[in-house]
């Protein structure tokens, strides 16, 4: 994975938080040390994170105004302390002002920079999403990746307003794009949104699972001699469990950007 990755696009809401905090539990999942950088006017995702082991002391939220010098900084100590950065970038104006400050401030590091471009199905993001593109110019080094997408068991999401339907008259954006790199694709979680409830990221709730085998953790709360302490113990087995098996799906969807 390249230095440094900004997750970008000019329509907020469309899961860029989402996945750069995916990114960053991968990277902590393959043992690779990383910095998550927030860049907004309005959010603060690392608000969301005050009890997460894994994100403590490797976040920074930030004002647009102050991009410029938090990219001097995260590059340096990308580089000088072999991190990797992952960078968020607030919709509208906060991601045209970034893009156009890495043309003319960065383009030294053109090898180093992955632009990340995430989107959902919907038909009035095609346009926010060409448009992004576009503004990037750089095919070689942008990842699409399609955002809550649905699992069917008997069928494949269709994805429609991105992969387009002769039969509905919808053109297919992934022509006009012509993307050089995988698209990748991220299901719908529940679990994802289960782990916000107590402030941490899936991976912090999958350290439980990651620790012990089904029937290591049954002995370890059978240990404790009262019945509904041992329940509760192996109700949260089972949601690290779940959180784990996320992390091993989506660990092996992004090999190809994480290698």
């Amino acid at each position: 994975m390249k230095k440094i990755n900004l997750v970008v696009n000019t329509k907020g809401g469309v899961g860029k938080s989402t996945i750069s905090l995916i990114l960053c539990q991968l990277l902590a999942y393959r043992g690779i040390e990383f910095k998550y950088i927030e860049i907004d006017n309005s959010n603060d995702t690392t608000q969301s994170l005050s009890n997460s082991e894994v994100f403590k002391d490797r976040t920074v939220s930030i004002k647009t105004v102050a991009a410029q010098e938090e990219l001097f900084k995260a590059t340096f100590e990308a580089v000088k302390e072999n991190k990797i950065v992952v960078i968020d970038v607030g919709g509208g104006t906060d991601t045209n002002e970034l893009i156009n400050l890495i043309k003319e401030q960065f383009s030294h590091l053109e090898d180093e920079i992955n632009f990340i471009l995430p989107f959902e199905n919907s038909y009035k993001q095609m346009g926010n999403l060409i448009n992004t593109y576009s503004l990037i110019a750089a095919p070689e080094n942008t990842y699409l990746i399609k955002n809550k997408v649905i699992k069917y068991t008997d069928r494949k999401d269709p994805f429609i307003f991105f992969e387009g339907d002769e039969k509905l008259g919808v053109k297919s954006i992934r022509k006009v794009l012509k993307p050089k790199n995988k698209v990748f694709e991220v299901y719908f979680s529940e679990q994802n949104q289960i782990s916000e409830i107590t402030e941490e990221s899936m991976i912090d709730v999958a350290t439980l699972a990651l620790q012990y085998s089904s029937g290591e953790a049954h002995n370890l709360f059978m240990e404790k001699d009262d019945m509904q302490e041992y329940l509760k113990g192996m109700t949260r087995y089972a949601n690290s469990k779940k959180s784990l098996d996320e992390i091993l799906i989506l660990n092996d969807e992004f090999e190809e950007l994480i290698k």
